[in-house]
């Protein structure tokens, strides 16, 4: 069975059984000007360099070979010289440090030969596709998943689907020259229609859903470099394929949306993933149903991007999560006895603060004992002494949405603003003009005979202070 062409029908939405929700985030719907033909199956990646996020191939039925790019606030078709063929269910991830989006895979047409399961390995650099060369690739495939390992700087590949119903479990690695095949003591089972994203925060690849022993499946995995480990929250999505899954850097979750379930149905939730639990969000506005979506995290503008989905959606939405920092606590310099005001912008539901206090350049935080307000967002030092030069400050912000997140460390200056005088050179003491002749006038006097007779004033230091001494003739 081709499982890209098995959805016979749309039901608005489904919102799995949970144990906790949370008033979290917010989707936009965007309105561009030019955008990509509707449909589903697409595949998407940021690029961090430049800012914009990547959608290549599909849509279901027609599928092409354009490359298309979101900024933010309009779609532009890229015209590379060299370009992949047409293809869908392929998989993208962008490799931060060789700052291209990476391509493998996916159910290609050849104008010549047909269809094929793909084994190609592109990248885009963001003037071109540059077809590589490994001297080891994985097999031909589509309906796999990839996401980027920044911390190991490699790119994690894991199951997919093969013409003649194969379904793989195989986990693969790409470090910009060769794939190198993993062989972990623990896997998920063969599967499709999953989807993945690296969590930076934790450093593992987050694994969802997919299709396994032809059940859709519930199940969460993540991949530290070495082995998979299922995760058992006490709550998560229904079960689902062909979802969007993108990790939030700014909230520190990885985002669920979309997929389709058991009996045809679509749900439209939204869930968080924090590393321990999932808690589904629950926005006031979100996208109908839809599956097969080409999703991402766009880290400048700190927002999800989703677009298209089966239905012939061409639609471009925007998701915010509820818990984020918007502006850092900053560094600043004080005299000694001054007081030191530290403040942090967040965003989310039932946000909670706590600062936190180094003494040790950052080696180890403890929550503050004294001061004003450190549980607040604005926190206020004590005096400052010379003793509190280069103490560390950082608030850790809690929410209903997603994890803790912890602010970036602000570092006090201290300093004895006491002013100081030099010890004058005694060439420059002050002296007074003449005083008149004792009995007698000046102007038959000689200039010595003036000095040795008349009164003088003199000044000699006495402490911090100048004290006059008059003497007299």
């Amino acid at each position: 069975m081709n499982p890209y062409l098995r959805y016979i029908c749309l039901v608005p939405s489904l919102l799995a059984s949970s144990l906790a929700y949370a008033d979290c985030g917010t989707w936009t719907q965007r309105t561009p000007t030019s955008k990509p033909a509707g449909g589903s199956l697409r595949s998407m990646a940021f690029d961090s360099a430049r800012g914009v996020s990547v959608l290549f191939g599909g849509p279901n039925g027609a599928p092409n070979n354009e490359t298309w790019e979101w900024n933010g606030a309009d779609w532009t078709q890229r015209s590379p010289a060299n370009s992949p063929l047409r293809r869908l269910a392929t998989a993208l991830a962008y490799d931060s440090a060789r700052h291209v989006t990476v391509m493998f895979g996916g159910s290609a047409f050849d104008p010549n030969t047909g269809a094929y399961d793909s084994n190609e390995t592109w990248e885009w650099d963001g003037t071109n596709w540059t077809q590589r060369t490994p001297a080891t690739s994985p097999p031909g495939r589509f309906f796999h998943a990839m996401a980027y390992d920044s911390a190991r700087g490699v790119t994690v590949l894991f199951g997919g689907f093969q013409s003649g119903s194969n379904v793989l479990d195989d986990t693969w690695e790409w470090n910009g020259s060769d794939w190198t095949q993993r062989s972990p003591t623990d896997s998920p089972d063969p599967r499709n229609g999953h989807a993945m994203a690296y969590d930076s925060a934790r450093g593992v690849t987050v694994l969802f859903g997919g299709q396994a022993n032809n059940q859709t499946n519930d199940e969460t995995w993540e991949w530290d470099g070495t082995n998979w480990t299922q995760q058992t929250p006490a709550q998560h999505p229904g079960v689902r394929r062909d979802h969007g899954l993108a990790f939030d850097s700014s909230a520190g979750v990885t985002i669920c949306f979309g997929g389709v379930a058991p009996g045809f149905v679509l749900p439209n939730d939204t869930w968080e993933w924090n590393g321990n639990d999932w808690i589904v969000a629950n926005p006031s506005t979100a996208p109908t149903g839809r599956d097969g979506i080409g999703m991402c995290f766009d880290s400048s503008r700190r927002v999800t991007v989703i677009f298209g989905g089966l239905g012939n959606f061409d639609e471009t939405w925007e998701f915010s999560a509820g818990n984020s920092i918007d502006a850092q606590p900053q560094p600043s310099t004080h005299c000694v006895g001054e007081t030191a005001k530290l403040t942090i912008s967040a965003t989310g539901s039932s946000l909670t603060y706590q600062w936190q206090a180094s003494t040790d350049g950052g080696a180890t935080f403890n929550d503050v004992t004294s001061g004003i307000g450190g549980t607040t967002n604005s926190y206020t030092t004590d005096a400052l002494a010379l003793a509190d030069d280069g103490h560390q400050y950082r608030c850790i912000v809690n929410s209903d949405c997603g994890s803790a997140q912890t602010s970036i460390s602000a570092t006090l200056t201290v300093q004895d603003c006491t002013p100081t005088q030099p010890n004058p050179d005694p060439g420059d003491m002050p002296i007074s003009k003449p005083c008149g002749l004792c009995g007698g006038g000046v102007s038959a006097m000689a200039p010595m005979a003036l000095f040795l007779m008349c009164a003088l004033r003199t000044s000699r230091r006495q402490g911090k202070g100048w004290k006059r001494v008059r003497s007299t003739c």
